[in-house]
């Protein structure tokens, strides 16, 4: 393997890894130490946001400010920022918050399936056949053999699918 390759496949597996404990921490922070969700999503995502503009300040200068002389693109970064990132995060968390981090998991592996059912309500069209071998393999075979995670799914109650309703739109 090249060292790029190395290097892409242990930020990978980071990924995954920081993802399963973010999802745990917020079990435990939202059950067992009652912490608010809204002030959690917002200092995640100020915090990120900080560190990922000052590392591109400190890559490219000045230039990662260019976005903001369109209004149009300020306009779609702003609602990027608002619908695309914080409703998701907090849905996610909320998810976590009432169903626990496996039942939040598998709405949020569910999503690739809703947007199919979305095109295909959408525009009429049918996916291609490799493309539903991929979906199917993802929904039957991601974290849970022989089905479980169905089950876990059974015992979600209406308001833990309903905020992870969102989640999968």
């Amino acid at each position: 393997m090249k060292r790029y390759e190395i290097i892409g496949v242990l930020l990978t597996l980071l990924g995954a890894v920081l993802w399963g404990v973010s999802g745990a921490s917020v079990q435990f922070l939202s059950n067992f130490r009652d912490m608010n969700l809204e002030w959690l999503v917002t200092m995640r995502l100020i915090t990120a946001g900080l560190l990922t503009v000052l590392y591109a300040w400190f890559k490219y200068g000045n230039s990662i400010f260019n976005v903001f002389r369109s209004l149009k693109d300020t306009v779609g970064l702003i609602i990027f920022g608002v619908f695309g990132m914080a409703l998701c995060q907090y849905t996610y968390f909320k998810s976590i918050a009432l169903a626990g981090a496996g039942i939040a998991t598998v709405l949020q592996y569910l999503a690739p399936s809703m947007i199919i059912i979305y095109l295909l309500a959408r525009y009429g069209k049918r996916p291609s056949k490799r493309r539903d071998y991929f979906r199917y393999t993802c929904i039957s075979r991601h974290h849970m053999p022989d089905g479980e995670r169905w089950l876990c799914l059974l015992k979600a109650s209406r308001s833990q699918c309903l905020y992870g309703g969102y989640y999968l739109l």
